[in-house]
């Protein structure tokens, strides 16, 4: 008998166009603002979930424009441009809503709401944490949508970090399957084992 997944990873699926263009066409991805949607993470990654989708509110109720710290998270079937800005949620008045964070809601998400609620995080906590230039530290803003930062002094431009990564499934061959858990976690919270790759090693030494 051989052991093999039942679905496609939680937080690997794939619902909207990330129209990846207008990172740099900004003037495209501006002029779509006015019938725009806005994904809102707060300060503990926590997203407004409703009916197994994210909430997504309307964009004009940020201002006339995107905001300086506003990520472009992509597109919708309709057209409808997708952005993520770190705030206080709002709720619908009109649904029932749950507030929860990445990992308590892989199972909960359809495959659009997975894709921009994993894309707002890591941008939004990438910005976060890249204020200042790692070079002179000098303060650094936003460009290409959210999708980079420059330093205006010298003009070098910062992306967000990618970490090479291992997630393994060990397993018996059949049934059983070896999980993890930290002491931090949500009770009955737990994971397959997981870890970074370090410089000069390969992802079979990693495992």
């Amino acid at each position: 008998m051989s052991f093999r997944l039942r679905n496609v990873p939680l937080l690997s699926r794939v619902g909207a166009d990330r129209a990846d263009a207008l990172r740099t066409d900004i003037d495209a991805a501006v002029a779509g603002w006015p019938d725009a949607l806005l994904l809102r993470v707060d300060r503990r990654n926590q997203v407004l979930i409703s009916g197994g989708q994210a909430v997504l509110n309307d964009a004009r109720d940020a201002g006339d424009a995107p905001p300086q710290d506003a990520v472009f998270l992509g597109r919708l079937a309709d057209g409808r441009h997708v952005w993520g800005i770190r705030s206080d949620l709002q709720p619908p008045e009109d649904a029932p809503v749950e507030v929860l964070d990445l990992r308590r809601t892989g199972d909960v998400f359809d495959d659009v709401s997975a894709q921009l609620v994993a894309t707002a995080t890591a941008l939004l906590n990438w910005h976060d944490s890249a204020r200042f230039s790692p070079v002179d530290g000098s303060p650094t803003k936003p460009v290409k949508a959210g999708w980079g930062r420059i330093n205006p002094v010298t003009g070098r431009e910062e992306f967000p970090r990618i970490d090479p990564a291992v997630i393994c499934l060990v397993h018996d061959g059949h049934d059983r399957a070896v999980l993890a858990r930290q002491t931090l976690w949500p009770e009955r919270l737990f994971s397959i084992l997981a870890g970074f790759v370090e410089a000069g090693e390969s992802f079979e030494s990693c495992v």
